[in-house]
Parts: C-alpha cells; structure tokens; sequence
C-alpha cells in the first residue's frame, strides 16, 4: 500500500470530460498530487489518464477530500467516468461519476479474508 492514498481515472475518450477532469485534478501540493500519465510514443504525448495522490492527517480525511473532489467533477462531466482509489486505511474504492453530479461509491474491503462490496450512493447535487 503506498504512503498516501492513490489514484487513477479510466482512459478518458471525451475530449471535453479530459479537459475537465485536468482542470480540477491536476496539481501539486503537500496532500494532493496528479498529473496525467506520458505515453510510451515519445516526449510531449500524454495518455487520457490521471493519476495521482491524495493525503490528510487521517484516512478519513483523505476519503472526504476525494468524495468533495468526486462531487465537484461529476457536476461538470458530459460523459460517465470511472476513478479508482487505493486507500490507506487498507481498502479500494470505485467512484462512479455521472453528468449532473451524480456520484455512486463502491467500496471493496480487500484487508478482509473474501472480499465484499458495500455499496454507497450520493445523489446530492
């Protein structure tokens, strides 16, 4: 598990969804890190994806920061879009974000024995 809390969209084929996604995700902070990932195809070509970092004091922190940032981007998307989250507190989560700002939250247990899905839904928009 890493030191802070990972993430990663899926490849993003709308170019419009891409440009918005950047907007709210890209930076570097102390407890906030994404960039979009380099392609194998030389310098200066990039991939749709976004990858990055997301830390607090505490888990729970970085779970809220996430779900604040899940809420913003799901309010400016015209496509779904899927955001993978590997959390300290030993957990994976699945964010799937719908235009309008419709956010669900799946959370896999994966520190238990046999993994199981809990599902969270956030239609607050």
């Amino acid at each position: 598990m890493s030191e802070r809390s990972s993430f990663v969209t899926e490849f993003i084929y709308c170019e419009q969804c891409l440009i918005q996604a950047r907007q709210i995700l890209r930076g570097q902070q102390k407890s906030f890190c994404c960039e979009q990932l380099r392609s194998w195809q030389g310098e200066g070509v990039f991939l749709p994806i976004l990858a990055g970092k997301i830390g607090g004091l505490h888990p729970a922190t970085q779970l809220l920061k996430m779900g604040e940032l899940m809420d913003v981007l799901a309010n400016v998307l015209c496509c779904p879009m899927r955001v993978a989250m590997l959390a300290d507190d030993g957990n994976s989560y699945m964010y799937f974000l719908f235009p309008g700002g419709e956010v669900e939250a799946v959370q896999v247990r994966s520190t238990q024995p046999d993994l199981f899905l809990e599902s969270k839904h956030n239609s607050e928009g």
